[in-house]
């Protein structure tokens, strides 16, 4: 069976690179720089995963000419999330600080681990 590809934009700590290794066929990207809307681009269509860091801007021009990614998530390394473009339009970029959980404009995000 085919391990699925994972893309990592920002080298890591060492413990993930091994961990993520064991898991997928492991793509490490070793420029530290900001990658480029056409480096995004490909990534979508060759990996099964990316995990992105600060500074990866998955905007609406990345997406555009991908008809067909072959990636199926994007997951970032960290607390808290700056991968927004999935929310709906209307829904907050963070939840209100006097409640706690999404809010209700914005759909439950499920825990997802590959460990």
């Amino acid at each position: 069976m085919r391990r699925p590809r994972l893309l990592i934009t920002r080298p890591l700590p060492a413990p993930v690179h091994e961990r993520a290794g064991t898991l997928f066929d492991l793509t490490i990207r070793k420029d530290t720089g900001p990658t480029t809307t056409a480096e995004l681009s490909a990534a979508l269509l060759d990996h099964d995963a990316i995990l992105p860091s600060l500074g990866d801007v998955f905007s609406p021009a990345v997406f555009a000419g991908v008809v067909s990614p072959r990636c199926r998530i994007l997951a970032n390394f960290g607390p808290g999330s700056a991968i927004s473009t999935l929310l709906p339009p209307q829904a907050p970029a963070s939840p209100s600080p006097t409640r706690r959980g999404p809010s209700p404009a914005r759909p439950p995000i499920s825990p997802c681990c590959f460990c």
